[in-house]
């Protein structure tokens, strides 16, 4: 009896240090008869969730998880099986026994009437297949210090979770974010960027031409109707009109557009929301220069992780916008900014400035990182008192030059579409600017930061990695502070300021987190009492991991549901081709009245528009009447509600055809939309008594 209890002792202590990522060569392989029982175990284990999921691709997992063990007996040359390494598998097992649990009680209560279903929100909050995934992956993990020992490295578990974890979200993020993208543009803001970026590809030129306003300015009436949202009111002469945002981003998109078409178009924005993934992991770990690599790595990764299952991130790239580029960009000038304090200050510097600059064509607040890029440099020069002031006044201006010769492409086309290098369209924002909103627009910035989706349930790893990167980083960690500071101040007073105006300071809050999930397991693993050290390991890790379960699970199963994903001015496949298909049911000459979808009607079905919603009454049905009498076709697409009264003006007057049902996202007053088939008239017959 005294041997049974010592030998399950000896298990759980096994066990717990699988858990803690701290098993190693030297350990002695378990005794053959606890190592066939586990496996014993661990078989039944994932046949009871093959059942209950009816997926036997999970079986796949056992030469997965054995292969480990199995190399490292045969590079010793004896069986060395490590059963207690898939210790992490008893979570799973935990939520499929809780799953069957509720599923039970829901049915003897009359909650349920299928055998095993389970009610939300449990059927969400214990996902068995992340449950078995996050296992699996931990598992391995596990294994991994064993298996660099085997073949003569010095096991870093540490250093091996941060890059796995790096390397895993990057494949999920690939698959995932070219899953969700947009197979079309509407709305406003993605709509005026893809079609800045399909002009400039096929005439050279941001600017686009309305032909229809000329004709409207000689009927006396308002011309910005005859533009979709996004853009400012075309010319009277020409119909030419740019857009209220910068052009920097769609000259990229214009690129793709040229190369591949829509489909690299659409590509472009989830491509470089991987590429700021690697940044931040460069960014991470030239914020750490000076920690061990292990933890430096454990710290890059979670940042990756946690900007990559970021909602708003998500939400961001699916799109063509310039929130995602603008975000790359300012962690490349945070980069090489901080880069140039560790040599050839010069070059880096001057690569500083050109991304800097980009990050501006993009989006003109970035340059406020200018601030930034300097308190670095001072700092780091104060610190450094033997470098010379030469060097100092060389680097700053190849940085002012490199941002000023990037920026002045933008200047150049402020000159040409507003009649000045700082005069920019859409200024009619600034006046809703005001230091009384402030306090308002802090607590609504709070609050959609601290949701279940971001760092509500990180937040203490977040603090806690803020105050240790201070203490260890202080230039990087001033770098940060300044980052976040200057552009969340400027948008404070801002009474419409969202989450994704602040996307670019997102990497802010990614890093701390990921310092403070490396400092609370370096604390950790530093107690000298292998017992409570392992217990604390543990302790950390499995707060984390319910942490980012309850934030993350909904993201990370999103490759899966993608058809279930919706965001503002995002087209299906369906309805890209409802827009091909409005092409062919109306002339060439034909006039579409709409309201968010004009610019898709624009784009792709190359037809004039108007948005009657904008006109008086008086004004609309005006316009109505000179354009028949021009011969020319006006059809109405009751694509949102602000197109209901419109249509009622019309069909008091006219009489109206329906022509055809088309799914695209029908809009509600506030931009909000849902997916439905709508309805385009034509308006014929002559005017009613």
């Amino acid at each position: 009896m005294l041997d049974l209890l010592i030998g399950l002792r000896g298990l759980a202590d096994r066990h717990w240090s699988a858990l803690a990522l701290d098993l190693h060569l030297k350990d002695r392989p378990l005794p053959s008869r606890y190592a066939i029982a586990l496996y014993g175990f661990h078989l039944v284990g994932l046949l009871a969730v093959v059942r209950l999921t009816h997926q036997p691709l999970w079986l796949a997992l056992i030469p997965v998880l054995l292969f480990q063990p199995f190399a490292i007996s045969l590079r010793l040359k004896k069986a060395y099986p490590l059963p207690e390494s898939l210790a992490p598998l008893f979570f799973a097992y935990t939520v499929l026994a809780l799953r069957l649990l509720i599923a039970v009680v829901a049915r003897i209560l009359g909650l349920t009437s299928g055998s095993l279903v389970v009610p939300e929100p449990w059927g969400s909050m214990l996902n068995l297949y992340i449950a078995v995934g996050l296992g699996a992956v931990w598992a391995l993990m596990a294994q991994a210090g064993p298996t660099t020992e085997a073949f003569g490295r010095r096991a870093q578990p540490t250093r091996i979770l941060g890059l796995a974890l790096a390397v895993l979200t990057l494949a999920w993020a690939a698959v995932a974010y070219l899953t969700v993208r947009t197979h079309g543009v509407t709305g406003s803001d993605p709509y005026a960027y893809v079609q800045m970026a399909v002009d400039i590809a096929r005439h050279g030129t941001p600017l686009h031409v309305f032909p229809l306003a000329p004709r409207v300015a000689g009927w006396d009436l308002p011309v910005w109707p005859v533009a979709p949202v996004g853009y400012i009111p075309p010319d009277l002469g020409t119909g030419i009109a740019a857009t209220v945002w910068p052009p920097g981003y769609s000259a990229w998109l214009a690129i793709g557009f040229a190369v591949g078409g829509e489909a690299a178009l659409y590509a472009l924005t989830p491509l470089l929301g991987l590429a700021a993934l690697l940044a931040l992991w460069f960014l991470c770990l030239e914020v750490l220069h000076t920690w061990r690599n292990d933890w430096r790595f454990v710290a890059a990764g979670m940042a990756v992780f946690l900007l990559a299952t970021s909602y708003e991130q998500v939400d961001r790239l699916s799109v063509p916008m310039a929130d995602i580029p603008a975000q790359l960009f300012t962690l490349l000038t945070v980069y090489f900014a901080l880069r140039a304090t560790r040599g050839h200050i010069v070059l880096y510097a001057s690569l500083t400035g050109v991304c800097l600059g980009a990050a501006f064509a993009m989006r003109y607040t970035q340059v406020l990182l200018g601030i930034c890029v300097l308190v670095i440099w001072a700092l780091f020069f104060y610190q450094q008192r033997t470098r010379s002031w030469r060097t100092m006044v060389i680097s700053v201006l190849c940085f002012g030059v490199a941002a000023w010769l990037v920026a002045s492409l933008v200047l150049w086309y402020h000159t040409m579409a507003f009649g000045g290098p700082f005069r920019v369209g859409g200024t009619a924002e600034l006046a809703l600017f005001g230091l009384q909103h402030i306090p308002r627009t802090m607590i609504v910035t709070m609050r959609s930061v601290l949701i279940p989706h971001e760092f509500l349930y990180l937040a203490p790893f977040t603090i806690w990695g803020a105050v240790q990167l201070w203490r260890s980083a202080r230039i990087a960690a001033v770098a940060l502070l300044t980052w976040l500071v200057v552009i969340v101040l400027f948008h404070l007073p801002y009474p419409a300021l969202r989450l994704r105006d602040l996307l670019s300071v997102l990497p802010v809050l990614a890093i701390w987190t990921g310092v403070g999930v490396a400092d609370a397991l370096s604390q950790a693993k530093h107690i000298r009492r292998p017992a409570w050290r392992q217990g604390a390991q543990v302790v950390v890790l499995g707060l984390l991991i319910v942490a980012l379960w309850e934030r993350s699970q909904v993201i990370l199963w999103l490759p899966l549901h993608a058809k279930d994903f919706h965001t503002f001015g995002s087209l299906r496949a369906e309805q890209r081709a409802a827009f091909d298909t409005l092409a062919e049911v109306t002339p060439p000459e034909g006039i579409v009245a709409a309201s968010l979808n004009a610019g898709a009607v624009t784009l792709y079905a190359n037809r004039d528009i108007v948005r009657p919603a904008y006109w008086s009454e008086d004004e609309w049905l005006d316009f109505v009447a000179r354009a028949m009498n021009d011969g020319r076709e006006v059809y109405l697409l009751l694509d949102g509600v602000e197109m209901q009264e419109s249509l009622e003006a019309v069909r008091s007057h006219y009489q109206l055809d329906q022509v055809s049902s088309l799914p695209m996202p029908y809009f509600f007053p506030g931009g909000s939309s849902e997916n439905q088939n709508v309805t385009l008239y034509e308006v014929v017959g002559t005017m009613t008594n």
